[in-house]
């Protein structure tokens, strides 16, 4: 999918949903548009109350919403992680099937 901002997928979310921004924002008992203009156009991140509201709206997990930047976090986490490990001692990353394969 080819993103119109690499920042965050809540436009794309909310069109799928086939909502406007008075329906997000009367379902998220907001009064004034530009809360939600400047969280979609990624000028403001969201509360994470918000961030989960939104998801629920949207019905998607919340990192869905924000990819580029849970992706990013995700690598740095993910860096980190590896240079705690001694070499020779990394062991492959755990997936979610291989956690209950035993």
């Amino acid at each position: 999918m080819v993103q119109d901002d690499p920042r965050n997928d809540l436009l794309h979310y909310r069109k799928r949903m086939r909502f406007t921004q008075m329906q997000v924002m009367s379902i998220l008992g907001w009064k004034n548009r530009k809360g939600l203009c400047q969280i979609e156009s990624g000028v403001v991140v969201p509360t994470l109350a918000t961030a989960f509201k939104l998801a629920i709206i949207y019905r998607v997990p919340v990192e869905f919403l924000f990819r580029a930047m849970y992706e990013s976090l995700r690598d740095q986490i993910r860096r980190k992680e590896q240079a705690l490990i001694p070499v020779g001692q990394q062991a492959l990353p755990l997936t979610a099937s291989s956690a209950y394969d035993s």
